[in-house]
């Protein structure tokens, strides 16, 4: 699992810097590199999947419903954070 932490943090580490970048150029590449690890990482994970090393249980449309709710509450409170 060291190769998913590693991807995990890869993934981290490049948001921190598109959310902290002025440069356009430097931050549509690390939008590029953020995508290309999250796109490994998920390979990765049905890899894993496919040989029973970890398995993947799909969510409800309850539980799916509840992590909208929250992510679409957590953008809310942060633009209206912005906006104070």
């Amino acid at each position: 699992m060291t190769l998913l932490n590693e991807y995990k943090l890869s993934a981290i580490n490049s948001t921190n810097l598109v959310l902290a970048c002025h440069n356009e150029s430097l931050r549509e590449e690390s939008m590029r590199k953020l995508n290309l690890s999250l796109k490994h990482y998920k390979e990765i994970m049905e890899l894993l999947n496919d040989k029973g090393y970890y398995q993947i249980e799909p969510a409800s449309l309850q539980e799916i419903e509840g992590v909208q709710k929250q992510v679409d509450a957590t953008s809310l409170a942060s633009v209206a954070g912005v906006l104070v």
